[in-house]
């Protein structure tokens, strides 16, 4: 008797976890939305989460301290390779505060080109909304006209 009511206890705990941690990634993916529709660079980002852990003692558990860890938490990696050019002639630099060897002019800023690893863009993009992909995969939700109907669409028509 006292094994069952353990497992159940666990069991009610592990729920109330998983409750807890989706709870916590929603606030957390509502407050990645408000950072990027303000636009919010590092620095305000940075300040936007020591507001919201000083306003609100309840929650400064679920809220991380730094952008690092908001994005750490979050499973979001930025891996990206980033190349600095003369934003006049398009050498190449080494670094970003670079002066230009060729034409030897700082007045206007350097270029930097950063590129992205598309299979990690995409496997990013599909393990966040796997959720509406797994929806859309019934037929009943699809709509005649898209793409995954194409042969029943060049049927209709």
């Amino acid at each position: 008797m006292f094994a069952e009511n353990s497992y159940q206890c666990n069991f009610d705990v592990n729920i109330c976890s998983n409750y807890e941690n989706l709870q916590q990634h929603r606030y957390l993916s509502e407050l990645v939305d408000f950072i990027h529709a303000a636009r919010l660079n590092k620095t305000t980002t940075s300040s936007l989460l020591s507001l919201l852990r000083a306003t609100n003692p309840c929650t400064t558990r679920a809220i991380p301290k730094t952008t690092h860890a908001l994005w750490e938490q979050l499973d979001v990696k930025f891996t990206f390779k980033t190349f600095y050019f003369c934003s006049v002639c398009f050498n190449e630099l080494h670094q970003y505060q670079d002066i230009c060897s060729i034409c030897n002019f700082k007045s206007q800023a350097n270029s930097e080109l950063c590129i992205f690893s598309l299979a990690d863009e995409l496997k990013r993009v599909v393990k966040s909304t796997i959720d509406v992909i797994h929806w859309y995969s019934v037929p009943e939700h699809q709509i005649v006209s898209d793409i995954i109907n194409g042969k029943l669409r060049a049927n209709i028509f």
